[in-house]
């Protein structure tokens, strides 16, 4: 028998994820995959974003889905929760604390502390 998925469409790979975090996507599904999120050119048009939301959507509808959570560039990411909420499909968002620190020369280091998922 095939088990629904969690599926992790980011660019942040789930054996990355924080114990909070897995704990968090297995009360959806007790199997996470990662699908990365693609590279998006600033250059391209609304066609090209389009194009690829069709074709990761039709790759998602091979998977026993569970729930997608989606976070990527945002034109390609808007268009992508379109299609799996039209298809039926619970779209998630990871939700974070920024933690910052700025250096004396002025850099700064982010760190990003996971909350919870919430649903698009």
């Amino acid at each position: 028998m095939i088990r629904p998925l969690f599926i992790n469409l980011s660019n942040h790979p789930s054996d990355k994820w924080c114990v909070r975090q897995k704990q968090a996507a297995e009360t959806y599904a007790a199997d996470i995959t990662d699908i990365p999120f693609p590279n998006v050119p600033p250059t391209v048009d609304c066609e090209y974003i389009h194009k690829m939301a069709d074709e990761i959507a039709s790759m998602i509808a091979e998977y026993d889905v569970a729930a997608i959570h989606v976070m990527g560039e945002h034109t390609l990411n808007y268009a992508l929760v379109e299609r799996f909420k039209r298809s039926g499909y619970r779209t998630i968002a990871s939700t974070t604390h920024r933690v910052s620190e700025v250096s004396d020369d002025g850099s700064k280091i982010s760190r990003f502390e996971f909350v919870r998922f919430r649903d698009y």
